[in-house]
């Protein structure tokens, strides 16, 4: 009786991912040029576009409270931020709210890859990553999880969230 217990506990500790939830690790994004929106010749809108690369040594990674997996982006990749609809972002004024393209880069890149890629490498037991396959409304809910570890509150993560998920994403 005791001895399937203890096989039990060895197999489940060295499961235990030790990463801290939350984002972790290092990145840079350097802006390298703008997507422009036009209207009859008129620019409207520059969007920045930022190439994207994980650090060797301290990659950027984000552990999942909810579904206990870490998850990473592609060690290289194109990305334009936030999809904060227009209305939305006129409310960063409102103190305690912020909603600016920038704010939430590293929450952002992560969310960027998945969608391009239609999934993120998840980190497996034994410590190698793992390309796999995940549904938009599951990226979208890993960038809500990941603003909520990075302090964003409910105002910004329901708007944030809002804007993902509707047609109104400023894309």
């Amino acid at each position: 009786m005791i001895r399937p217990l203890i096989q039990y506990l060895v197999l489940f500790m060295t499961r235990i991912n030790t990463r801290p939830w939350g984002l972790s690790g290092k990145y840079t994004a350097p802006i390298i040029g703008y997507k422009e929106s036009s209207f009859l010749g008129i620019v409207w809108r520059r969007k920045p576009i930022r190439l994207f690369s994980l650090d060797s040594d301290d990659p950027l990674t984000f552990r999942s409270s909810r579904t206990g997996l870490s998850y990473r982006p592609a060690d290289s990749f194109l990305m334009d931020g936030g999809s904060i609809p227009r209305p939305a972002q006129c409310l960063s004024f409102i103190p305690g709210l912020d909603l600016l393209r920038d704010t939430w880069e590293p929450e952002y890149a992560i969310h960027d890859c998945g969608y391009m890629l239609h999934g993120l490498y998840i980190e497996q037991p034994g410590g190698h990553w793992m390309f796999t396959l995940l549904d938009k409304r599951e990226i979208d809910l890993l960038l809500w999880e990941s603003i909520k570890a990075g302090g964003g509150n409910a105002t910004e993560r329901s708007l944030i969230y809002w804007g993902v998920r509707s047609s109104f994403a400023d894309r």
